[in-house]
């Protein structure tokens, strides 16, 4: 008796199962339509991303004028037709390889808002122009890619200030003001407060190159970044405090 249940219980076992099981990388209640979806998904948002850091150094490189669908396809091995089927024109291309550069320039000072409001504003205000910094060092083709288009007459300039950098001046003017009120910055034009410090923070991406062959100083050494912050923020301490004296 005991080797006929032995005997069932093993053939049960070798039984094929009728429950399929899930594949793996799919949770089991994910169905193969949905699974599907998320990687047709996910390959555009790949897609789109190739095609914006293609278009980005297509159009610093060679300026508007000059840069060319076709390639921007080929630097990253698509079909011309299939960067037209994201961007219709290289004008949306360009407004968009812009705005996604400035939308990370823009998240990273939401997060700074998460800094304690007991710092003073000065160094609130700071720590976005930092932000700013930072992110020109990580992208270094930022600068080349704007500085093509600031020439006066350039069709693209209005759009850009009118949808770009203008929102970004009015979000930074309140803490310039807040900080002159507090002291930590002189009197002045606020707007030109905000060039002057997007001058300063824009040195060791700019000028990152020639520091190199010049002083043998690297801008992608964070100690060297650091000094440099530091030697920013000096500037207007020892402005604060000689007046203090």
């Amino acid at each position: 008796m005991k080797e006929s249940i032995h005997s069932v219980k093993k053939e049960a076992s070798d039984a094929p199962s009728t429950r399929e099981p899930a594949p793996l990388g799919r949770p089991a209640s994910e169905s193969p339509g949905r699974g599907r979806l998320r990687k047709e998904q996910q390959r555009s948002i790949d897609t789109r991303k190739a095609i914006m850091d293609a278009a980005l150094a297509e159009f610093a490189e060679k300026g508007f004028a000059a840069a060319s669908i076709r390639e921007i396809a080929a630097r990253v091995e698509l079909p011309h037709t299939t960067v037209t089927h994201h961007y219709k024109t290289k004008d949306l291309l360009w407004q968009a390889v812009a705005d996604d550069l400035f939308s990370t320039i823009r998240n990273l000072w939401e997060s700074e808002k998460n800094v304690s409001k007991s710092e003073k504003v000065f160094d609130r205000l700071m720590s976005e122009y930092v932000s700013f910094l930072e992110f020109t060092l990580e992208h270094p083709l930022f600068h080349q890619f704007l500085a093509r288009e600031k020439w006066p007459g350039n069709p693209r300039l209005p759009w850009l200030a009118r949808n770009i950098l203008a929102p970004l001046l009015e979000h930074l003017l309140p803490e310039i003001r807040a900080a002159q009120s507090e002291g930590s910055l002189p009197a002045g034009n606020p707007i030109l407060f905000h060039y002057v410090f997007l001058a300063l923070m824009s040195v060791p991406s700019i000028f990152g190159a020639e520091m190199e062959f010049t002083a043998g100083m690297k801008s992608s050494n964070p100690l060297l970044v650091s000094e440099y912050i530091a030697l920013v923020k000096s500037i207007f301490s020892a402005k604060n405090s000689s007046e203090g004296q």
